[in-house]
């Protein structure tokens, strides 16, 4: 028979990961599982096959399928941002499906899973000294870490405001109050902040269109600036799945871009 080799693309070069062939193994299936996770990051995966000298040999393959263990390693090296300040003084990001906080370069809280391709509200509290992180409006890590941004700094919207990574997935409904406020009612009412007055920024990204979002907390009919946005239509149902585009309210898609409040 011939022989069939799986390689990866992996840090600019090919790896040889697999190959078997090169005798007899009769006219039946053989099942064959390859260990992925020495390669943490973006690969590419190449099926060679060689046929033998003589005319009979032959090689097939068939029923190819990937576990989610592949991609976990890739996740954990390449966080997506939800928010980030230019001063670096509060990053938060995903990394696969656990939620990590950063001041600076430390991790002061790591815990709190989302589900992924799934709709999420997730919240930052900070009061006193202590800063805590919500998912679905129930709290699922704090600490104690003292955050002070600057009044100059901007915050980022999809992006690390350290570095030029951008969050990759869907946005919508942004909020930002001045005060510590009840997570519950946020929850419980998150497509309707704009009557809050403790709100100072409220984005429901209804735009559909264009490179700015109107603040709805704003009486003076404030924007602010996105960059490279693609917008699609979707309704926004927390907890449900991120459906196909419909023609419900418009939404924005990240890809590779961010939004930036000043």
């Amino acid at each position: 028979m011939g022989v069939l080799e799986v390689d990866v693309w992996y840090n600019g070069a090919w790896n040889q990961v697999f190959r078997e062939g090169g005798g007899n193994y009769n006219n039946t299936w053989h099942l064959s599982t390859i260990d992925l996770s020495n390669f943490t990051d973006g690969v590419k995966l190449r099926f060679v096959a060689q046929r033998g000298f003589f005319f009979e040999s032959d090689i097939s393959i068939d029923d190819i399928s990937l576990s989610p263990e592949c991609f976990a390693g890739c996740s954990r090296r390449k966080p997506h941002p939800i928010i980030g300040t230019s001063d670096n003084s509060l990053s938060l990001t995903i990394e696969g499906d656990e939620l990590v906080m950063q001041q600076g370069n430390n991790v002061v809280l790591r815990g709190g899973h989302v589900l992924l391709n799934t709709w999420s509200q997730i919240a930052i509290r900070h009061g006193g000294n202590r800063t805590a992180v919500f998912v679905n409006g129930e709290e699922v890590n704090s600490s104690n870490a003292n955050f002070t941004i600057a009044t100059n700094s901007s915050i980022y919207i999809g992006q690390n405001g350290a570095t030029t990574r951008k969050l990759k997935g869907w946005v919508d409904e942004v909020a930002i109050w001045n005060m510590a406020v009840n997570i519950s009612n946020i929850y419980d009412n998150y497509q309707d902040s704009s009557s809050d007055l403790a709100i100072v920024l409220y984005l429901p990204f209804n735009e559909g269109f264009g490179d700015t979002a109107s603040n709805f907390a704003s009486s003076d009919n404030t924007t602010v600036n996105i960059t490279t946005v693609t917008w699609t239509a979707s309704s926004l149902e927390l907890s449900g799945e991120i459906p196909l585009p419909s023609t419900a309210e418009h939404l924005r898609v990240l890809t590779q871009s961010d939004c930036t409040v000043t």
